[in-house]
């Protein structure tokens, strides 16, 4: 008698494999999946993770890259459970960043966001110690960094030649030079930030949020345009808002308590529009903060506070 292996009563290797491969994914078809990945694993999960997936990573990581992927819809980098010391994404596109904890002082940025594409952060932590930037971000265009703690950090955000840039509602402390350094930005919205205790290092001013143009130059002589700086706190030891070589800007509902002479010191700046910004001196300051403004800004419904010895100015109302 002979005997014959019934069809299908033994699963072959290679089918076998494919749905292990499926359990572990937990999706075998173009539907999104959630992998997870520690440090040992993450290399291989990247390789396999696809537009539209959510990879957690769970543990201690130190640099973390993320390089020349393509990813449509967004790729979700859950953080939430992982502390990192390093991020970078270059020559990337859809990459959505959450949650996430960042602690190092060894390294020239705690995240790096260059020459990509439509990437976000939300809900993160970053701290050094005065040596690293927190988020550098160059040659970029649609990056949005929303409801994330950075402190201790040389600079927490460094914005060079970015396009539609968003960010708001992010918390920024004790940072060693200055909050938010913009150069060569087109489309930017700066929202509801609040940027508190920068610290004077190298007898450098620091600055809440600064915009820098140097005209001829290789690396700052691009113009920013299309600005808005609107509803962000200012306090501490440090300038409120300053520089210039900006086009169409739109400075507003801004608050500024601190102890240096420029709380808003706006030079260069083509059709914009200075409008309804609050700003005060801080008890013991030797300078009371005022608004420095070219004679071509509109400028309406700004108050300057009494301090250091003068008194305080208060402008007409905007019209509405």
């Amino acid at each position: 008698m002979t005997n014959r292996r019934r069809r299908g009563a033994h699963l072959p290797a290679r089918g076998l494999l494919l749905a292990l491969t499926c359990l572990a994914l937990t999706a075998c078809d173009a539907r999104s999946a959630t992998l997870s990945a520690t440090s040992v694993t993450l290399p291989l999960v990247m390789l396999r993770a696809k537009g539209g997936d959510t990879v957690a990573l769970n543990g201690d990581f130190g640099e973390v890259a993320i390089n020349n992927r393509k990813f449509s819809p967004a790729l979700t980098l859950d953080l939430q459970n992982a502390k990192l010391n390093r991020l970078a994404i270059v020559g990337s596109t859809g990459v959505h960043v959450k949650g996430g904890g960042w602690s190092a002082s060894d390294v020239r940025e705690l995240v790096l966001i260059q020459q990509a594409d439509d990437v976000s952060f939300d809900g993160s932590a970053l701290q050094s110690e005065g040596k690293a930037y927190g988020f550098r971000i160059l040659d970029t265009s649609n990056i949005t960094i929303k409801s994330t703690h950075i402190d201790q950090v040389f600079q927490a955000i460094n914005s060079g030649r970015v396009k539609n840039a968003t960010y708001a509602d992010n918390t920024i402390t004790a940072s060693f030079n200055d909050g938010i350094v913009i150069y060569a930005n087109q489309g930017l919205k700066i929202e509801h930030n609040q940027i508190s205790g920068n610290q004077r290092v190298d007898k450098r001013h620091p600055d809440g949020i600064q915009f820098i143009y140097k005209a001829g130059d290789a690396r700052h002589g691009e113009r920013s345009s299309d600005v808005v700086i609107r509803n962000n706190s200012i306090s501490g030891n440090t300038q409120g808002i300053f520089g210039g070589g900006i086009d169409r800007a739109e400075i507003a509902g801004n608050t500024v308590n601190i102890d240096h002479g420029n709380g808003i010191r706006i030079g260069d700046c083509t059709e914009c529009r200075v409008a309804d910004n609050d700003v005060s001196t801080l008890p013991g300051a030797a300078r009371r903060a005022s608004i420095t403004l070219d004679a071509s800004v509109v400028q309406c419904g700004n108050k300057v506070a009494a301090g250091a010895g003068k008194s305080g100015v208060s402008e007409r109302p905007c019209s509405r």
